[in-house]
């Protein structure tokens, strides 16, 4: 059996990373800054992909590092249940991965990607587990309590009437959409949201494959009347623009590839901010949690809410448009 008890006498916090793929690898390269000591279980069923997230570990890491990386076991190998499991593989992996690890192991938190679920039922589920073993749960809608982000939030004043269009080519509408959904979400106070309308253009195979994307129009509203249109259309794929009116004054923000947002403000005064990478985020988000039992994340009950928000609408084009008849959505 693995153990973890730190060379002090006093318990190593445990980590698990369920899934060792792009994402996986960024947040163990990011937990190499945890300032705790730790032991980081990858669980992957594939050899090579722990191989290659150890090796970005040891790129950021080198022998400076806290964190004890085991890369040869199972969840049921592990003695005593883990401070955190980070479950970062695909959609269609992910429900299973979750009922698997709760099956022997009871985490205090989990850190879950997006997009969560292909199938509506398997939310309730979860969130049903997730009560069952009092388990805290989050789900990486990154956007809302990231620092600059939360600054442009600021530089806004008070929320009134306010309206986001967000748009550009090919930016992931059915992957990317609950990020600014949550954003949306969080400047306008979490109230009540409906979709008053949607129209998909078209789906097109996604760069991962087995997965779809979509171009299209999804207009959102809550109940204090503030407006969010998601736009995604054909062509090269760039940055993501966010034309904002709040109270009847215009914003304009910029999302480029190059991990920048550029803010410009009603007056023309132009503020441009680094977005950071995943593998320099995570260790803060799993520090938060350690310390204060909470971080900026969007909750798993607050993110299955957005998620059921657009689930219908992918996964009825595909179904009336696709001849999609196979179970659950293919979206990640």
């Amino acid at each position: 059996m693995l153990t973890a008890e730190g060379q002090r006498g006093n318990r190593m916090v445990k980590i698990a990373i369920i899934g060792c793929g792009q994402i996986g690898s960024r947040h163990l390269q990011s937990l190499s800054f945890l300032e705790e000591e730790a032991i980081v279980y990858l669980i992957d069923p594939s050899v090579e992909s722990k191989k290659i997230s150890y090796d970005r570990f040891l790129d950021i890491a080198g022998d400076s590092s806290s964190i004890t990386v085991e890369l040869n076991c199972n969840i049921e190998d592990i003695d005593g249940n883990l401070d955190v499991a980070i479950v970062s593989t695909s959609s269609f992996d992910r429900f299973k991965n979750i009922k698997d690890l709760l099956n022997c192991n009871h985490p205090k938190y989990m850190i879950l990607e997006k997009f969560l679920f292909q199938k509506e039922e398997d939310y309730e589920t979860v969130a049903s587990l997730i009560s069952k073993n009092n388990i805290k749960t989050y789900v990486n809608q990154w956007v809302s309590g990231n620092y600059a982000f939360n600054r442009v939030s600021s530089l806004l004043g008070k929320i009134y009437n306010l309206e986001i269009t967000v748009h550009g080519n090919d930016w992931g509408l059915s992957c990317n959409s609950v990020h600014f959904i949550d954003y949306f979400d969080f400047l306008t106070g979490r109230a009540d949201l409906k979709i008053e309308k949607s129209t998909i253009d078209a789906a097109y195979r996604s760069k991962r494959m087995g997965y779809y994307e979509f171009h299209g129009v999804i207009d959102i509203v809550n109940n204090n009347k503030d407006k969010l249109k998601l736009i995604s259309s054909s062509g090269n794929c760039g940055s993501i623009f966010f034309d904002i009116i709040n109270n009847g004054k215009k914003f304009y923000l910029e999302l480029t590839q190059g991990s920048q947002l550029i803010f410009k403000d009603c007056n023309g005064n132009v503020v441009n901010y680094h977005i950071p990478y995943q593998s320099s985020v995570t260790h803060r988000i799993v520090q938060d949690l350690l310390i204060t039992n909470e971080c900026s994340l969007v909750e798993y009950s607050r993110s299955s809410y957005q998620h059921n928000l657009v689930l219908p609408i992918f996964d009825k084009y595909l179904r009336d448009k696709e001849g999609w008849c196979d179970s659950g959505c293919p979206i990640t």
